[in-house]
């Protein structure tokens, strides 16, 4: 694209790079919803996430209805029970793995 007097492009911070941000923050929200989903299944609920995560229920009953993000320290601790599954998964010598040596 090239520049045009009236049309910035994103570089400059103009209305498509605005528009790219908000996109990426829709994105970046939506994951993080999703780990805490899949965190509070795995570990029996929201409460029992909550605990894990060291925060009251209502904090995290607003973060997994969208109202509020959560900060990336918090996702990266909710991921922890999701990993060690799939470690734990991995380490497992009675599932098939197609292609990986026994």
């Amino acid at each position: 694209m090239t520049w045009r007097p009236g049309f910035p492009d994103c570089a400059s911070g103009g209305w498509l790079g605005r528009i790219r941000r908000m996109e990426n923050e829709k994105e970046i929200h939506a994951l993080a919803q999703r780990i805490l989903v899949k965190a509070a299944i795995k570990l029996g609920g929201s409460g029992a996430l909550s605990k894990h995560l060291g925060i009251d229920e209502a904090t995290l009953g607003d973060w997994l209805a969208g109202r509020s993000v959560p900060p990336a320290e918090t996702v990266l601790k909710a991921i922890a029970p999701l990993v060690d599954e799939a470690a734990t998964l991995l380490r497992d010598p009675a599932i098939s793995r197609p292609g990986v040596p026994q």
